[in-house]
C-alpha cells in the first residue's frame, strides 16, 4: 500500500527506541497558495494582479485560480503548463491550452509561485520569455517581509 493508505498509527522514533504518534499523517494533498499575486509590466498587464484559489474546483487535476476584478484564469492546460487564460478557457471548461502568458515548462505539480522556469508571454503573434513576469504567494519570500516588518537589517538608534 501507498503511504497515504496505509492503516493504523504511524510511530517516530524517540531517543532509541520506536513510538507510536497518532498525529503523524501522510497525505497527497498538496499546499496549493489561496491568493497568488502576479506582475507583468513589459505586456499583458491586464493579466496582471490578485487571483484568489477558486475552492473544490480543478482544472486538468490541479488547482485553479480567478482574477479578483477581471476577466482572467490561471489554470493547468492539457499541455501540463500553468497558462493565464480568459473567458475563452473557461467556456472550453479549461479542456485547452488557451491562454496569453504560460509556463514555459510542465510544472509537474509544482505551484505557480514555487516555478524556477521563465514565463512566455504574448506578443502580437508571437510568445517571447518574459523574466519580469512574476507569481508569488503569502509564503514566496514571506521571511524577507518578515524581517523587514520586525525592523530586522535596519541599523538601532543610538541614545546617549
Amino acid at each position: 500500500a501507498m503511504p497515504n493508505k496505509a492503516a493504523g498509527t504511524w510511530s517516530r522514533l524517540e531517543g532509541e527506541t520506536f513510538e507510536e504518534d497518532p498525529d503523524v499523517r501522510v497525505t497527497t494533498v498538496l499546499n496549493k497558495p489561496a491568493k497568488l499575486h502576479v506582475k507583468s509590466p513589459n505586456g499583458q498587464q491586464r493579466c496582471a494582479g490578485e487571483y484568489v484559489l477558486v475552492a473544490g474546483t480543478t482544472a486538468n487535476g490541479q488547482p485553479l485560480w480567478r482574477q479578483m476584478g477581471g476577466k482572467y484564469w490561471l489554470y493547468s492546460g492539457t499541455n501540463g503548463m500553468w497558462i493565464f487564460g480568459s473567458s475563452g478557457a473557461k467556456e472550453k471548461n479549461f479542456d485547452c491550452s488557451r491562454g496569453v502568458i504560460y509556463s514555459n515548462t510542465p510544472h509537474g505539480g509544482i505551484m505557480p509561485d514555487k516555478l524556477k522556469s521563465l514565463w512566455l508571454r504574448l506578443d502580437g503573434e508571437a510568445f517571447h520569455e518574459d523574466a519580469a513576469i512574476v507569481v508569488n504567494s503569502d509564503h514566496t519570500g514571506s521571511r524577507k517581509r518578515t524581517a523587514a516588518a520586525a525592523g530586522l537589517g535596519e541599523k538601532p538608534d543610538v541614545v546617549a
